[in-house]
């Protein structure tokens, strides 16, 4: 951030130096960019801050019950893990191989505007560029989102990427906040009977059964008391 600040400063410099403006303009213009850019750096102490109360400080104060979930919750994410390294082992992939998409990708919907400024909510909707998947979707603030793209494009790549990330950040974190991811291949879904619905009640059961194949007894006990 500092060197290109030094560099926007030269730039307006060297205009003013062209343009002959008043000493007096160069110097409010400055000063107004060096005030902008404490608040910046304020915020993001700010929000360091806060997450360092919220992921460190808080755990601390836990009761017994808070702190055996919180537990629970990292082993799950620990499982989810090993499970995600299976599934890139299975189909011959690493994940320190994984490249961001080169082409930019369009998305749209609501995404949290400003992520640096602690307290703001506010959201921004509508079609824009994003650098890659995973910022696309790590940024948007939508419950569903539906991903499109060429076969072969990197989807479930990108999707297993971002999962792997934040279950490892999740594994770490002592916070009852962590995101918790979940990955499910829909193509492992199949129905008992042919002319079983494909309703609320065979996708529960899909989950549950993909959730609970490791047969670890912590990681059933995890399972029955935060998602049912």
């Amino acid at each position: 951030m500092l060197p290109k600040l030094k560099e926007i400063i030269e730039a307006i410099e060297y205009m003013a130096a062209k343009v002959g403006w008043p000493a007096w303009v160069l110097k409010w213009i400055l000063t107004g960019i060096l005030i902008a850019t404490l608040v910046l750096l304020l915020l993001l102490a700010v929000d360091w801050i806060i997450k360092l109360v919220v992921d460190s400080l808080k755990p601390r104060f836990y009761n017994a019950e808070e702190r055996k979930r919180a537990n629970r919750r990292r082993r799950f994410a620990e499982h989810l893990v090993s499970e995600i390294v299976r599934i890139n082992r299975k189909e011959d992939w690493d994940d320190y191989h994984f490249t961001e998409l080169e082409a930019e990708v369009e998305a749209e919907g609501q995404r949290r505007a400003f992520k640096f400024i602690p307290f703001l909510k506010r959201t921004r909707s509508g079609l824009r560029r994003e650098k890659s998947l995973s910022s696309a979707i790590k940024n948007s603030s939508e419950k569903i989102i539906q991903l499109e793209g060429d076969p072969g494009s990197g989807k479930s790549v990108a999707l297993r990427h971002l999962a792997l990330k934040m279950a490892k950040d999740s594994s770490e974190s002592r916070s009852l906040k962590s995101v918790i991811p979940l990955y499910l291949n829909l193509k492992e879904l199949s129905r008992d009977r042919k002319n079983e619905k494909i309703d609320r009640n065979l996708i529960e059961s899909f989950v549950l059964k993909t959730l609970k194949r490791a047969n670890d007894r912590n990681i059933e006990e995890f399972i029955d008391k935060e998602f049912l």
